[in-house]
């Protein structure tokens, strides 16, 4: 959904063995192991990924220009290229402490 700029929710059915998508209609695997994608148009300014998230995959976050704050739990160990990138307004990052990988540009504005 990178270019989606008017994107403001997604809702994913109960029944989907695969995905899920939280109040805000941020998208995760079912399992919640995986955030996938972030609405470009969400207008939060705050985020706290859900606990038990392990990857934060390639432009996840992508170009959020309302976000102003993230917060990771402890559980995740990797972020994707471009996770973040162009983000303009992202100024507060609450850093897992068990990050293994960071991708190429993840904070890229």
């Amino acid at each position: 959904f990178v270019t989606c700029d008017t994107l403001k929710m997604v809702i994913v059915d109960e029944e989907n063995p695969y995905f899920f998508a939280d109040s805000e209609g941020v998208i995760y695997s079912k399992d919640k192991s995986v955030i996938y994608s972030f609405p470009q148009a969400n207008k939060l300014e705050n985020y706290v990924i859900a606990d038990g998230v392990k990857k934060i995959p390639d432009k996840a976050f992508y170009w959020i220009p309302t976000l102003k704050s993230v917060t990771m739990p402890d559980t995740v160990t990797e972020i994707g290229e471009s996770a973040f990138a162009q983000c303009v307004n992202l100024t507060n990052i609450k850093l897992s402490n068990n990050l293994v990988t960071v991708g190429k540009m993840a904070f890229r504005f």
